[in-house]
């Protein structure tokens, strides 16, 4: 029986930890991939250093493409009604 409850409890918790993660995107890639990985070793020199930092992570969200959805007109609330 503890084997039982034991299992139940590690099921719940993986699909509740599955069900409420984040979605893996491409947009969050892209500006993921601009922050620096320790923020301690990284920090900026400058003034200068970080505002570029922040002009590179505003240029990836200027860039990115628009899914055709968005191109038609399609809001993306309308979207989450339409596939759910």
């Amino acid at each position: 029986m503890t084997l039982l409850v034991t299992l139940f409890v590690i099921v719940t918790f993986s699909l509740l930890g599955y069900y409420y993660a984040p979605r893996h995107t491409e947009e969050g890639w892209e500006v993921d991939r601009l922050r620096p990985r320790d923020p301690l070793g990284n920090l900026p020199v400058s003034h200068y250093d970080e505002q570029r930092l922040f002009r590179d992570i505003a240029a990836v969200y200027a860039r990115r493409e628009e899914p055709d959805d968005l191109r038609r007109g399609d809001s993306p609330e309308r979207r989450r009604e339409s596939s759910a």
